[in-house]
């Protein structure tokens, strides 16, 4: 078309574009945000396992195995560290569902951060004697004055069938 023919249709101006597509975008940045804040973050227990002398007994034949640590820092910059490894029962019952209280320390070897957390999950499948469960459990409030060490892992409950 030639300069100066007038085509009959107005320009439209960008901006309600753009701030439609910003939005978007912020939402979308939300949404990862959260979906990976609550990935991270582990339930709390809703009871507590027992623990009694039998538990107590028994806890020995869980041994936790393969250890590995990671951080990550999401889109917020906040640091999630995790713990993955494997949970083998050595022992002759089967292990319904499984606590352990987790704890991170700082260099004079004291208490910064203890946690319960269940590592076969919300929703456990039993681990039989002489099988494996490999776990990956995050921790989203790992104080600075850690002193990036693998944490303590000590039972907590137990519910043996």
């Amino acid at each position: 078309m030639p300069l100066g023919v007038d085509s009959g249709e107005k320009s439209r101006p960008l901006w309600p574009f753009l701030l439609a597509g910003t939005a978007i975008v912020v939402l979308v940045l939300l949404g990862f945000g959260l979906a990976s804040r609550h990935a991270a973050r582990q339930a709390p227990a809703a009871k507590p396992l027992p623990f009694g002398p039998a538990e107590q007994s028994y806890a020995k034949n869980l041994q936790f195995e393969n250890l590995k640590m990671s951080r990550f820092e999401n889109m917020f910059h906040q640091q999630v560290t995790y713990l993955a490894g494997d949970v083998f029962n050595t022992g002759i019952r089967t292990v319904g569902n499984l606590e352990i209280g987790v704890e991170f320390r700082n260099i004079q070897n004291q208490v910064v951060l203890r946690q319960k957390v269940r590592p076969l999950g919300p929703s456990p499948t039993p681990l039989e004697p002489g099988e494996r469960h490999s776990f990956r459990l995050g921790f989203d409030q790992v104080p600075a004055a850690w002193n990036e060490q693998y944490p303590a892992i000590r039972v907590t409950g137990l519910a043996l069938h």
